[in-house]
């Protein structure tokens, strides 16, 4: 399994290398003879060769799922190819798969409560939250090409943790860097508290401790 902290720090190895959006891609360097290749019988990549013929031997190839793929495959900028590419049982599906209940924990539909290395996503694409309010995701959009984006850039839908992640560490870390708001936001959300109910938490005499005791319960 790997460390929270090994997933975000080779995204963010990633995004500092020359990639750009392939469909399909999976971080391999773009080949000279890609008219060829597999990539080039998707639809959405038919258009896009000419410009693709820019990068031949020059950038690495990934698509938004095919990112996070290609970090848990062990993507290396040294080594990593079709050879010795290994899957570490983590199989080969879209974005919509990967965040189900199938290969994610903790899936919730807000981005309250968020913690670095959770992944991000809505109908068709994904992301992976670094912490600070920043994403990292590949994507046509923008730059065309393995990118950092504010969390509030787009309009994400749901969030989870992988299950071939390790996210231990960080949860306890967000934990104890939780504040009182967030913790009322929380808790409200998840019990739907009134406003009135909420006053009454937090009037109480230990009722900020309460409050982030319950909130911490609900982010396990």
């Amino acid at each position: 399994m790997m460390k929270v902290k090994d997933f975000i720090k080779k995204a963010k190895e990633i995004e500092k290398e020359k990639t750009i959006y392939v469909m399909g891609g999976i971080g391999f360097i773009i080949p000279h003879n890609f008219r060829n290749s597999y990539w080039a019988k998707y639809k959405f990549n038919i258009p896009r060769l000419s410009l693709y013929e820019k990068y031949k031997g020059k950038a690495y190839a990934f698509d938004c799922v095919g990112l996070i793929k290609a970090i848990l495959w062990g993507w290396d900028k040294e080594t990593y190819s079709w050879k010795n590419v290994k899957t570490n049982n983590v199989p080969d599906i879209n974005a919509d798969m990967m965040l189900t209940d199938a290969y994610c924990n903790d899936i919730a539909y807000t981005m309250d409560g968020i913690t670095k290395g959770e992944v991000v996503g809505m109908k068709g694409h994904i992301g992976i939250y670094i912490g600070d309010g920043k994403v990292i995701e590949c994507t046509p959009k923008w730059k065309n090409c393995v990118q950092i984006t504010g969390l509030n850039q787009r309009r994400w839908t749901k969030r989870g943790r992988l299950k071939w992640v390790d996210y231990s560490e960080e949860v306890e870390s967000s934990k104890a860097e939780m504040t009182v708001e967030e913790a009322k936001r929380i808790v409200k959300r998840e019990f739907m508290f009134s406003d009135m109910t909420m006053n009454f938490l937090s009037l109480y005499r230990y009722g900020d401790e309460l409050l982030l005791r319950m909130a911490e319960r609900l982010l396990r």
